[in-house]
């Protein structure tokens, strides 16, 4: 063995295991990307019926019902097709978003005293609404009302109750104004803020911590997908400039090594 090959060796076999992790780097990113392109989708909310859980212009993280709507449960955000419900004068191809307040069979009244919703019986503590008029720059008076949702359907109302058009506006249909299930097309997972970054807004803890049933878990694929994606990233950024420093260190050790006469 000669000398060259004795000083070599060692060398490559020092870059195997930079090289190992930058391939794993690349490796987890494009798991992430995958998980985020293929398990969520994002929209740019158009209009104010959502606020103050969904400010106009934000970006919201969504994820696709592939279940008919069966798992969607009692305050979720959702994405659904208002022509699949009855719900008339509405352009081909809309999609609107709304808050589920009532599933099939349930009792729900607008309102107590104090405005909140009644559902089977349970007052509900809505956190999370926006309550001025926009008419009259005042609070809010609700609109009074008493349905029985139909089995297999939603009620589904905006969070921006004085500025939304939603299932009140339909509830002298034969529906009551609610929505079939399978018109259901998405649950808003997240919204994106910027410089405050991602807030969870599915499911929504007010209906269970009023003792009805809700969604049984939160959703925070999103998140690891993002964070796997940024760990990946980072791996394959620290071994690049790792690669960088020794590679130019091995180079100026060699400029320096005297050249020995045959």
């Amino acid at each position: 063995m000669t000398g060259n090959e004795d000083e070599t060796s060692p060398v490559r076999a020092g870059w195997r295991l930079p090289l190992v992790i930058c391939v794993l780097g690349l490796v987890l990113a494009f798991v992430g990307i995958g998980v985020l392109a293929n398990r969520y989708d994002r929209f740019r909310v158009e209009t104010s019926s959502m606020e103050n859980t969904l400010a106009t212009g934000k970006r919201a993280i969504t994820r696709p019902v592939t279940d008919g709507g069966a798992s969607v449960q009692r305050g979720d955000v959702v994405v659904f097709d208002p022509n699949e419900s009855g719900w008339p004068g509405r352009e081909p191809g809309e999609q609107l978003v709304k808050r589920v307040v009532g599933i099939g069979g349930d009792s729900v009244i607008c309102c107590d005293l104090d405005g909140r919703l009644q559902v089977n019986g349970r007052t509900i503590t809505e956190t999370y609404l926006r309550t001025d008029d926009p008419a009259t720059g005042g609070k809010h008076q609700p609109q009074r009302f008493t349905v029985r949702v139909p089995q297999d359907r939603m009620l589904l109302l905006g969070d921006y109750r004085g500025n939304s058009r939603d299932s009140r506006a339909y509830l002298d249909n034969e529906f009551k104004g609610s929505v079939p299930r399978s018109a259901i097309k998405a649950v808003v997972v997240a919204v994106v803020t910027p410089g405050e970054g991602v807030r969870q807004v599915s499911p929504s803890p007010v209906f269970t911590d009023a003792g009805l049933a809700g969604a049984a878990a939160t959703d925070y694929g999103y998140r690891y997908a993002f964070w796997t994606i940024v760990t990946g990233a980072l791996l394959v950024i620290i071994t690049l400039l790792w690669l960088a420093v020794v590679g130019a260190l091995a180079w100026r050790r060699r400029r320096r090594q005297p050249v020995l006469s045959p």
